[in-house]
C-alpha cells in the first residue's frame, strides 16, 4: 500500500503543480498498518453499497453527449476510478475536479496505481489549503471568455450533501467566472475599436517601456515589504471627507492612486507613488494639475494614449490575455503579464498592491455606491451631475453602517469582485477605510487614522524612487528585434489575406462536399485535413490573433455556434463549414482595416500625421 502512495506522490510532483502536497497528512497514511477506501462520511455513503464498478459507470453515462472541446468541472472525487473511467471514455476532455475532503484524496492515492492515469495531461486537481485559489485559477484558464471550449457540471453522489458549505463557495466561484466572462466579453466588443486603435499606437512604445513584471520585482525585491500597507486611492465621494488624513503618510505605505482620484489627491497635497490608468477611452481630464504629470504610471496595453502622452513620468505596461504580444515578446524571452481585475480600475490597483507583495491593502474612496446621489469625489470632474435615484438602473445595497445605499450593477460587480479576493486569499488583510459606502464582506472596517496607526511603520521607504529606478523591458538590441518582429506582422498582411483567401476555397467545398454526405470519399478526408490545419494556424499563429482584435463579437458568436451539440454529423459539418467562411470574411475585413490604421500610426510617427 505505502508503495502505491510513494509512486503516485512522485507523478503527483512531476505532473500536478496545482498542488502542495500535504506532508502531514501524507505522515498518517504511511503510518497506518492498513489503508481502505473511505466508504462512509458524516453517515453518508462514499461509495456504492452493491457495485461500485456498475455505480461508476453508471455516473460516467451522463457525459455521453460530451464534444471533444468540453471542459468538465466535477465537485468531490469519492475516489480516483470515476476519473479513470472517465478519461478511458473521453480521453482528450479536460476535468477539473474539486475534493474538498482532503484526506480522502491522499488516502486514494494509497489505494492503487494511478501512474498511467495521473500521468495524463487533461485531470486537475482543487485540493488543499489552496484549493480555492486553484479552483479559480482553472477556471480562469479552462473556462476563460475566450475560451472554444463548452463547460460541463457534474457532481460525485452525495458530495453536495456532506460538504454543503464548500458548495456554496464552488458555486460561487462558478458563478463569479461566468459574471467576469460576461463583462469582459462585453468590455472587448463596446469597446472594440478604440482598444485596437490604442493597442497599435502602444505598440510603437512598449518596446521603449517597462512592463509589469519589472514593477512588481522591483518592490518585491524591498526586504520588508511585508510590513508596509499598500493604499488605494479610489474616486468615491466618500475620499473627499478623509483625503487630508494621509497627507503626511508618504514612505509609509505603498501609495496607489487610481486616475480618477488623482485630481483630488494632488489638490489636498498627497503625491502618489504610482498612478493605475487602465480605460481604453479616457480623456486627459484625471490629468488636470501639472503636479501629477511626471508620476509613474501603470498603462494597459490598450489604454488611451492620449493620458500616455500626457504623462511624463515612467510607464508600466499591464496586458490582457494579449497572445499576440505575447508571443513576439517571447522570441526575447520576455512578456507582459495581465493583472488579475474584476473591470473597475481600483480592482487592477489592489491586484498590483497585491502582486507587490503587501499583505495589508488598505481602501479609499471605494464607496461602491452612491452616497447622498453623488458619483465622484468632488475634484474628480470639473463638472458632474449627481444620479437620479428615481431611475431603475439603480437599487439599493447594504452599507458599511448597516444601512442602504444606492448602487448599480457595475458597482455591484466590482464589489462582488473584492469579496472573491478576500476568500481566495487569506493571507491578505483587505481594510476598509473609505468611512462610508457598500459592504465588502471580510474587510476590516476602520477609519484612515486608525489604519495608519495600526498598520504603518514610521519608518519610510521611497516606493516612488525605487519604481521610477526599474530596469526597462528591452535593451537595445532586443528592441530592434522585436520592432522587427511587428512591423513584418503588417508588411506579410496581403501574404495573409491571400492565404485567409485560399482558406476560406477550402471551407466552402467542405460544405459542399457534406451537403453531397460523401463522408467516406478520399477527397473528404483530404479536406478535413486541410481545414484541421487551417483551424490549427488560426488558433496558433500570432498574426490571426492580432486580426481577432478587430471582430470580436462575430468571433465570441462563432465560437457558441460550434460549441453547440447536434444529433447528426451533417449538422455539426453544416456549422463548422459555415461559421469558418463567416469568421475568415471578418479576418480578411479586420487584416485591411489593420494595415490601414498601422499606415496611419506610422505616419504619425513620423510626423506626417498630427
Amino acid at each position: 500500500m505505502a508503495s502505491f502512495l510513494e509512486k503516485n506522490l512522485k507523478i503527483i510532483e512531476e505532473k500536478h503543480d496545482e498542488i502542495e502536497i500535504n506532508r502531514d497528512i501524507v505522515r498518517k497514511i504511511e503510518n497506518c498498518d492498513v489503508v481502505e477506501r473511505i466508504d462512509l462520511y458524516n453517515g453518508y455513503m462514499l461509495h456504492s453499497r452493491v457495485d461500485q464498478k456498475q455505480a461508476i459507470a453508471n455516473w460516467c453515462d451522463q457525459f455521453e453527449e460530451l464534444k471533444y472541446n468540453t471542459v468538465v468541472a466535477v465537485f468531490g472525487m469519492g475516489d480516483f476510478d470515476y476519473f479513470v473511467e472517465l478519461s478511458k471514455r473521453y480521453p482528450e476532455v479536460d476535468v477539473i475536479v474539486y475534493e474538498p475532503y482532503e484526506y480522502n484524496f491522499y488516502n486514494n492515492l494509497a489505494c492503487d496505481d494511478y501512474e498511467k492515469f495521473l500521468s495524463g495531461s487533461h485531470t486537475f486537481f482543487c485540493v488543499g489549503k489552496n484549493i480555492h485559489l486553484i479552483l479559480v485559477s482553472l477556471l480562469h484558464e479552462k473556462m476563460g471568455y475566450d475560451s472554444a471550449k463548452t463547460p460541463f457540471f457534474a457532481s460525485i453522489p452525495n458530495y453536495v450533501k456532506m460538504f454543503a458549505e464548500e458548495y456554496e463557495q464552488y458555486e460561487q466561484a462558478v458563478i463569479d467566472n461566468f459574471r467576469s466572462n460576461e463583462i469582459s466579453r462585453n468590455t472587448e466588443i463596446a469597446l472594440e475599436d478604440s482598444r485596437v486603435d490604442n493597442y497599435l499606437d502602444n505598440l510603437k512604445v512598449v518596446p521603449e517601456e517597462t512592463s509589469v513584471i519589472e514593477l512588481v520585482e522591483a518592490l518585491r525585491a524591498i526586504p520588508n515589504i511585508k510590513d508596509y500597507p499598500a493604499i488605494i486611492l479610489s474616486a468615491g465621494p466618500s475620499l473627499d471627507k478623509n483625503i487630508d488624513d494621509i497627507k503626511d503618510i508618504k514612505g509609509r505605505a505603498l501609495l496607489v492612486c487610481t486616475d480618477a482620484a488623482l485630481n483630488t489627491a494632488i489638490k489636498h497635497g498627497v503625491r502618489p507613488d504610482i498612478v493605475v490608468s487602465v480605460d481604453p477611452e479616457l480623456t486627459t481630464e484625471f490629468f488636470r494639475s501639472e503636479e501629477g504629470r511626471d508620476l509613474p504610471l501603470l498603462v494597459h496595453v490598450m489604454g488611451t494614449t492620449a493620458i500616455r502622452d500626457v504623462n511624463k513620468g515612467r510607464k508600466f505596461y499591464v496586458s490582457d490575455r494579449d497572445y499576440y504580444l505575447a508571443k513576439v515578446l517571447s522570441e526575447c524571452n520576455k512578456c507582459i503579464s495581465p493583472l488579475s481585475t474584476g473591470g473597475s480600475v481600483a480592482n487592477t490597483a489592489f491586484s498590483l498592491a497585491k502582486q507587490a507583495g503587501c499583505v495589508n491593502i488598505i481602501l479609499m474612496g471605494q464607496d461602491l455606491g452612491f452616497p447622498g446621489n453623488k458619483v465622484h469625489a468632488q475634484d474628480t470632474f470639473l463638472d458632474e451631475d449627481d444620479i437620479d435615484e428615481n431611475d431603475n438602473s439603480y437599487f439599493y445595497t447594504e452599507s458599511i453602517d448597516g444601512g442602504q445605499i444606492l448602487t448599480s450593477t457595475d458597482m455591484e460587480n466590482y464589489r462582488k469582485w473584492f469579496e472573491q479576493m478576500v476568500r481566495i486569499y487569506p493571507e491578505l488583510n483587505v481594510i476598509d477605510a473609505t468611512e462610508g459606502g457598500a459592504l465588502i464582506k471580510g474587510t476590516e472596517i476602520i477609519t484612515i487614522t486608525e489604519a495608519i496607526d495600526k498598520y504603518c511603520p514610521d519608518e519610510r521607504i521611497d516606493f516612488e524612487g525605487i519604481i521610477n529606478a526599474c530596469e526597462y523591458l528591452l535593451n537595445e538590441e532586443e528592441r530592434v528585434v522585436i520592432n522587427n518582429i511587428i512591423n513584418k506582422t503588417f508588411d506579410d498582411i496581403d501574404n495573409s489575406i491571400e492565404y485567409l483567401e485560399k482558406a476560406k476555397r477550402d471551407y466552402a467545398k467542405l460544405e459542399k462536399l457534406n451537403q453531397k454526405r460523401k463522408y467516406n470519399t478520399k477527397e473528404f478526408r483530404s479536406i478535413i485535413d486541410k481545414i484541421g490545419k487551417h483551424n490549427k494556424r488560426f488558433e496558433e499563429d500570432k498574426d490571426f490573433e492580432l486580426y481577432k482584435r478587430y471582430c470580436t463579437e462575430v468571433y465570441y458568436r462563432s465560437l457558441e455556434a460550434l460549441k453547440k451539440v447536434h444529433d447528426e454529423e451533417y449538422e455539426d459539418i453544416k456549422i463548422v463549414a459555415s461559421q469558418g467562411q463567416m469568421m475568415i470574411d471578418e479576418y480578411i475585413k479586420a487584416a485591411k482595416k489593420l494595415k490601414n490604421k498601422w499606415r496611419e500610426v506610422n505616419d504619425r510617427y513620423s510626423g506626417k500625421l498630427p
